[in-house]
């Protein structure tokens, strides 16, 4: 019997130990969360580029193995990664990464869509790296509007024509005159700076449109040439740092870009009876008259 008792005992220190041994062995997956940021939540059009910010909190033993985040260049069809940036920093209970990562979108959107840059996956572990555990950035949804409606495109439009009955000699001499006033007038030009004329075409499309909506969708896309980049609200001192005689309209300029805004995401806000056509146009003469005389 103490046989027995004896052999019992063995077998529950043996089992005992056994489960100690794994209970000790296994190890948790280190916590980490990632937060994210955007510059800005709405206002994105093709080909913008989109700034995310994360955040990354760990244990402080553990550290984010920067090899592993999403490097520059292509990442799929529509999607580019321009600049990314990275800052560490930690206490006695955490450790902190921001993370900064410019993306560029592409895609050949016809209707206001919502898009999403899909998650990332990265790793991070202890300073050693015998060991990493894997995590994933989140996914970002931006909502993205085209620069164009699709019926607006740029045509080049016939300036003049000339047909003439008249003797070869009278051809010559008004092709001569005009070639001389056109000569003045190119001097003229210089001397006073002036430029391609942005607005000019823009005013005459405006002139055969009874759409307010497709009116807007001119006006924000002649802003955007005279700028050089795409105009929002919130930078549309862009605008008037390269137009600057502009300024004295900032307050209207600023009216119809939020106005503009607002039609991409939604197209029922623009009325057809509150006059906005009209407001338009008369925006436009008043541009293009300071860009005449600038």
């Amino acid at each position: 019997m103490t046989r027995f008792f004896s052999c019992l005992l063995s077998v529950v220190a043996i089992v005992s130990w056994n489960g100690t041994l794994e209970t000790v062995g296994a190890k948790a997956t280190p916590p980490v969360s990632v937060e994210y940021s955007l510059q800005k939540e709405l206002g994105y059009f093709i080909g913008d580029t989109v700034r995310v910010s994360y955040r990354f909190t760990m244990p402080p033993d553990m550290y984010l193995r920067e090899d592993s985040l999403p490097g520059k260049g292509s990442h799929g069809e529509w999607l580019d990664v321009r600049e990314r940036s990275i800052k560490e920093s930690a206490a006695a209970n955490v450790r902190t990464y921001d993370l900064e990562i410019v993306y560029q979108l592409f895609s050949a959107a016809v209707n206001a869509q919502i898009y999403r840059i899909p998650p990332f996956e990265f790793s991070y572990g202890p300073r050693e790296k015998t060991t990493a555990y894997v995590s994933r950035l989140p996914a970002v949804s931006v909502t993205i509007s085209p620069l164009t409606s699709p019926g607006d495109s740029f045509k080049p439009h016939v300036l003049w024509s000339w047909t003439s009955s008249s003797s070869r000699f009278v051809r010559f001499a008004g092709a001569a005159l005009m070639l001389t006033g056109g000569a003045f007038a190119a001097f003229l030009f210089s001397r006073r700076g002036r430029k391609r004329s942005h607005f000019k075409g823009a005013l005459k499309r405006i002139s055969r449109e009874q759409d307010p909506a497709a009116a807007l969708v001119i006006f924000r896309n002649v802003l955007n040439e005279k700028a050089g980049r795409a105009i929002f609200p919130g930078n549309l001192g862009d605008l008037l740092y390269v137009f600057p005689e502009a300024k004295v309209y900032e307050k209207e300029l600023l009216s119809l870009v939020l106005l503009s805004e607002e039609m991409s995401f939604n197209p029922n806000s623009v009325m057809q009876s509150n006059g906005l056509l009209g407001r338009i146009s008369e925006t436009m003469k008043k541009l293009k008259r300071l860009e005449t005389w600038a």
